[in-house]
């Protein structure tokens, strides 16, 4: 039983990667935010409370699930830090933030996934697939572009620190994401004694990197 995160721009192919998934193999997936529940009439640093406070909500089903079935899948990460690392935050600062989940990795609300699989595509492909997907918006679409190089950098950071935690993959066929899952997780690195170490390890990073 694995918790995998699957993360990468908009219109990579995440969401439809993880339908299709579960319709393959016995996997129950964790949407973002969004499509979990509707955002509050608040602003400024109690939303950004509330949506950190979503993430926790979203583990504790991948953790539920989990005993349920062979792969939890979460579309997006619930350590979404890098975000804040990429574009700022005008409302809560990087410590704040990184408060806000080592108390919670310290009281077992929350764990690093057992994976992590990054799927990336070229900036012109992307926009292709947008303007072929009429179902979603994707209002934020331009800035999510911006994220590509830094966050690619995080990931190999992330995978440096722990060899084979993360399976960065060229995403170009659903069939191909869904093998890529599949390979990545048969061996796996044990990261659980290692998760307070981890965590510090990628603050750091984020404290001393420029995106």
């Amino acid at each position: 039983m694995t918790i995998i995160c699957l993360e990468g721009a908009s219109s990579v192919g995440k969401s439809t990667t993880c339908q299709q998934f579960a319709t393959q193999y016995d996997a129950f997936i964790v949407p973002e935010t969004g499509f979990l529940c509707e955002a509050p009439q608040l602003e400024g640093k109690e939303l950004m409370m509330w949506l950190l406070e979503r993430q926790i909500d979203r583990w504790h089903i991948a953790y539920e699930k989990n005993q349920q079935h062979e792969y939890v899948i979460l579309d997006g990460d619930v350590f979404k830090i890098w975000y804040s690392w990429i574009y700022g935050s005008e409302h809560l600062s990087l410590d704040e933030t990184a408060n806000f989940f080592r108390e919670k990795l310290l009281k077992n609300e929350i764990s690093l996934p057992d994976a992590y699989v990054l799927f990336w595509a070229e900036e012109d492909e992307l926009r292709k697939r947008k303007e072929m997907d009429q179902t979603r918006s994707r209002r934020n679409f331009d800035k999510h572009l911006c994220m590509i190089e830094p966050q690619m950098r995080y990931f190999h950071y992330l995978n440096e620190l722990v060899p084979g935690y993360v399976g960065i993959h060229k995403a170009e066929t659903v069939e191909e994401n869904i093998h890529h899952i599949v390979k990545h997780c048969e061996t796996l690195p044990d990261i659980k004694k290692r998760e307070s170490e981890i965590f510090d390890r990628v603050i750091d990073f984020y404290k001393s990197t420029t995106p």
